[in-house]
């Protein structure tokens, strides 16, 4: 299960934000970090990561294209995994 959060974690990021190429004439790369975090306050946690990336990501986005997107339009991807305790 892990790995398909992952892979789906990678594939929005992708789909959402794109591929850049560094230099004219390179093929395009992406920069990707995955990052698992178990907060005690999630308030606190997604407003630091908005302060962090200060809506750089936000300017694509359209008033429509925010309106139509059931889930909720962050200039970053979070992908809820579930924890399991072990025995």
């Amino acid at each position: 299960m892990m790995h398909s959060k992952v892979v789906r974690a990678f594939c929005e990021s992708v789909l959402r934000y794109g591929l850049v190429s560094a230099n004219a004439g390179e093929p395009p790369t992406t920069s990707f970090v995955s990052v698992i975090l178990q907060p005690k306050n999630e308030s606190k946690l997604r407003q630091g990561l908005l302060s962090f990336f200060d809506g750089e990501s936000m300017e694509h986005a359209t008033g429509d294209d925010l309106a139509e997107d059931e889930e909720e339009y962050l200039p970053y991807v979070c992908v809820k995994v579930p924890i399991l305790a072990g025995d």
